[in-house]
């Protein structure tokens, strides 16, 4: 494993989300999906905690009690994706798996911790208002996979045909 690309992968995820971007616009969960399906070590569920951890010593987004809420649907996709094959099928199938994983994990968290009524009604209030945030969790996996799929093939060609391939290990 390249320690520079984990390197660029945690410094972009983490800045990602310093950045001004649109409600839960980020590459985070892209990131996890990729990294965990084309850098096949067992150790590679420290990338999207790392950008997690990272990026949250600067933000104060949700409480500290979320955060298990947030982090382990991440993670978990993250190992998910680790043990599948690298394929374009399964590409498109974790853009839309791990986003729905998240989804419904961190939002669980959000009710669990007293963010509404602990009923029914309460925990469809909390995926009902959450519905906003999916869309850009959703978009942002698919268009940053698909980004990250092509940039990952270009540079895999050109690596190829350079002598760059030992700085990256790819």
């Amino acid at each position: 494993m390249s320690y520079i690309l984990c390197f660029v992968l945690i410094f972009l995820g983490a800045l990602s989300r310093l950045i001004d971007h649109a409600p839960n616009f980020t590459p985070v969960i892209a990131i996890a999906i990729m990294s965990g399906m084309f850098i096949k070590n067992k150790y590679i569920m420290v990338i999207p905690l790392s950008i997690l951890l990272l990026s949250d010593l600067f933000l104060d987004s949700y409480p500290l009690a979320l955060a298990f809420w947030v982090y382990s649907p991440i993670i978990f996709v993250c190992y998910l994706a680790y043990l599948s094959k690298s394929n374009g099928l399964n590409i498109i199938k974790f853009s839309i798996f791990g986003p729905v994983v998240f989804f419904f994990v961190s939002n669980f968290g959000v009710w669990f911790i007293g963010g509404y009524p602990k009923t029914l009604d309460g925990l469809i209030a909390c995926y009902t208002m959450a519905i906003p945030f999916f869309k850009n969790t959703l978009s942002s996996t698919i268009i940053f996979n698909a980004m990250v799929v092509t940039i990952y093939v270009s540079v895999k060609i050109l690596l190829k045909q350079s002598k760059i391939k030992k700085i990256f290990d790819i």
